[in-house]
């Protein structure tokens, strides 16, 4: 009986053992294992931290002046603006650009027309694919994180990067037929970091290096545009946002 009894009480001790064993494994497992991510959560995240979609959809105007610096060739070029951005029924996206006389001449979008409007005269010769990528990156640059929401194409979430910033971020990409865009979040707070964007074979990258709030809404107010070409990032443009006005 002893020696049953001991052989019993032995086996016991080794059941325990194991069991602790893969109890501790199982919790190491589940600690190294990180919570699957998807595209849609991660600009979710962003966006309520950034004021929220359903706030930001309930705004029928947004109003800012713009001072971009502009670096070509060991030259730099300062160019002024006002931006409108409408919704509603004939949504609008407006930038007036000033020219030498001081004067403001507008490129409107109206319901995917483009146009230019000097002395209230209708310029239907301008370049409308220009306008229409001149009035496309400036929206998707001053109104993010919102923004990304009006983007079509196909989403993927790319994983973690701890390269591109300071800090470690999550990456998601949106691909149209030509062109595309990896947005940068931060994974501590989930804001947007930077956005590199693929047309026509050119990359670029815009970096957010200050935010502000504005009536509720955290959105850039100084960004940084690059060209990559390679490993080599050129500086295009400074871009300061000025106060946001809200309708």
């Amino acid at each position: 009986m002893l020696t049953i009894n001991g052989k019993i009480r032995m086996n016991y001790k080794l059941y325990i053992t194991a069991l602790a064993f893969c109890l501790i494994a199982s919790c190491k497992q589940q600690k190294n294992e990180e919570p699957i991510q998807d595209s849609m959560s991660i600009i979710s995240k962003a966006t309520e931290e950034a004021g929220g979609l359903e706030n930001w959809t309930k705004l029928n105007e947004v109003k800012f002046g713009l001072n971009k610096i502009s670096f070509d060739k060991g030259a730099s070029t300062e160019i002024n603006e006002i931006h409108v951005y409408e919704r509603g029924e004939r949504p609008k996206k407006r930038i007036s650009f000033e020219n030498e006389s001081g004067d403001f001449i507008t490129y409107a979008d109206i319901v995917g027309q483009y146009f230019s409007f000097e002395n209230d005269t209708e310029d239907t010769l301008v370049n409308k694919e220009t306008v229409k990528m001149t009035v496309l990156d400036a929206y998707q640059m001053t109104c993010l994180p919102f923004n990304i929401i009006d983007l079509e194409g196909q989403m993927k979430y790319l994983g973690s990067d701890s390269t591109t910033h300071s800090e470690v971020s999550e990456v998601v990409a949106i691909s149209e037929d030509n062109q595309k865009w990896w947005f940068y979040f931060s994974k501590k707070s989930g804001a947007v970091l930077s956005y590199k964007h693929l047309r026509y074979g050119i990359t670029t990258q815009t970096v957010i290096e200050v935010r502000q709030e504005f009536e509720g809404f955290q959105l850039p107010v100084y960004v940084k545009k690059y060209r990559l070409d390679g490993d080599r990032k050129v500086l295009l443009e400074n871009i300061y946002l000025g106060t946001r006005t809200f309708k």
